[in-house]
């Protein structure tokens, strides 16, 4: 048994064969042709005419006033942060014056106990200024004691016999302690010499040749220098040769104990090169020699 299928015609595609169909064709192709055009053109959206009628003076009138307006609220804004910061730092502000008040007032209080405190202060710089006075002086200073006894124990090595031995301390030349004459004379006037005093000493010898070496020992002590013989006779009916000689100090006699130090004060003027004085200690043998002690 076979079965024929018929196909279904398309009604879009199938030719209009009567008037009906005919006019249902064009409105179908009406509508499809709406469709497409109103896909294709735009909303028409109706709205009134526009024109500016402005001048341009008026468009920068406004555009002035935006801009000031603008800056109005950019300053009032900054002046707002600074309020805000100012309020802020307040506190601090107020504790940094209180400080700043509480130091004054112990300034002034310290200064009150300087004031008060002023007479000391200028006794004690007295006081110090005395003490390097006296320190200076004291620089000066020579032990009579040792230079004695460096004479005396080189007399009996030449057969010296000591009746009288004189010393006088003048002091360095050109300086508040010092004379430009020491007394002694210089067996070299050409030369030039810086001298503090003058030993004079008599006594008897047996020869003028053991004065002279009498003197030369005692010259070839640091502390003296220019030994000269002044005088020297025999006295009728005596054996001895009675002399009289003369030893100026160096300023190795000085006993070095004291600093010399300028005084800050006006009490008392210092040379301004003034040096300290070399030291004695060699001047005779065991002179600063350290006492020895039984016990140890």
């Amino acid at each position: 048994m076979s079965t024929t299928l018929t196909p279904i015609p398309d009604s879009d595609n199938m030719e209009p064969s009567g008037p009906l169909q005919r006019i249902t064709a064009q409105l179908r192709g009406l509508r499809r042709s709406s469709r497409t055009e109103t896909a294709a053109t735009p909303r028409f959206t109706p709205s009134l005419p526009q024109a500016d009628l402005l001048s341009e003076y008026v468009h920068d009138t406004v555009r002035a006033t935006s801009a000031k307006r603008k800056i109005i609220i950019v300053a009032v804004g900054i002046i707002s942060l600074n309020a805000l910061i100012w309020f802020g730092q307040a506190p601090l502000i107020n504790a940094a014056r209180s400080g700043l008040t509480a130091s004054e007032v112990s300034m002034t209080e310290y200064n009150e106990q300087v004031n008060a405190l002023a007479p000391i202060r200028d006794l004690y710089g007295e006081i110090i200024a005395q003490k390097k006075t006296v320190n200076r002086t004291l620089s000066s200073e020579v032990l009579t004691s040792t230079l004695l006894r460096t004479v005396a124990d080189a007399a009996p090595q030449h057969g010296v016999t000591l009746t009288a031995v004189n010393v006088g301390v003048t002091g360095i030349p050109g300086t508040s302690e010092g004379t430009d004459v020491s007394g002694c004379p210089n067996p070299d006037p050409f030369q030039a010499t810086t001298t503090i005093g003058c030993v004079t000493i008599n006594g008897t010898a047996p020869s003028r040749a053991d004065a002279a070496a009498f003197l030369n020992s005692i010259d070839q002590s640091a502390a003296f220098i220019n030994a000269y013989l002044s005088a020297a006779q025999v006295n009728e009916g005596e054996s001895r040769l009675s002399f009289t000689a003369s030893v100026a100090l160096a300023q190795a006699a000085f006993s070095g104990r004291y600093e010399a130090t300028a005084p800050t004060s006006p009490i008392g003027d210092a040379a301004p090169n003034e040096q300290p004085p070399p030291s004695a200690c060699d001047l005779a043998p065991g002179a600063c020699a350290p006492i020895d002690d039984p016990e140890g």
